[in-house]
């Protein structure tokens, strides 16, 4: 199972350009988010995908839905879709700081320097915490429109085709 997993990476990799962009040139953003927080991370990805940007968020993976996986094929899911993707968003919420997952997955953007321009969080209105320090190496939004200029800012290529939006829209993100 490992050597088929290493030769997957290994294969992505590959896919991925030095600008960051995959083979294709279009960028794609992992929505990294506590599993409580469903549903601003449905919000965040569908800010994304009227951006016009790829994303991946696991509660749309078919992979991920209705299936019993042990706790290391999700991990392999999770790093599939971290390598597949150019940029990263963290979600801090009131019930993220507990997360093991995202310090890990806002760590994996693919970036030389140490402020990770294709790295950023959305910081929710009513998250008290201070914000963790691996945080100030991206940029920190507090709003739909933050995160539209972080996008715009980023250089990504977006994608011509729609998104994977079918039936209702999710909630608006709190302000």
């Amino acid at each position: 199972m490992f050597d088929r997993f290493r030769s997957a990476v290994a294969s992505e990799r590959a896919r991925v350009r030095p600008n960051g962009n995959l083979a294709g040139g279009q960028s794609r953003v992992f929505v990294s988010h506590k599993q409580q927080d469903q549903g601003e991370a449905l919000g965040v990805a569908r800010i994304i995908d009227n951006q016009g940007y790829n994303f991946w968020l696991d509660v749309l993976d078919p992979k991920l839905r209705g299936t019993t996986l042990t706790p290391v094929q999700i991990a392999y899911i999770i790093e599939m879709a971290l390598l597949n993707c150019t940029h990263v968003i963290a979600l801090i919420t009131p019930r993220s700081s507990s997360s093991r997952w995202i310090p890990y997955e806002y760590g994996r953007v693919k970036e030389p320097s140490v402020y990770a321009l294709k790295a950023a969080c959305w910081i929710h209105p009513k998250n008290g915490s201070p914000l963790p320090e691996y945080l100030l190496l991206g940029t920190q939004a507090k709003s739909k429109v933050e995160i539209e200029q972080w996008l715009a800012k980023t250089g990504g290529t977006a994608r011509r085709t729609p998104g994977p939006w079918v039936g209702s829209e999710p909630s608006a993100l709190p302000t």
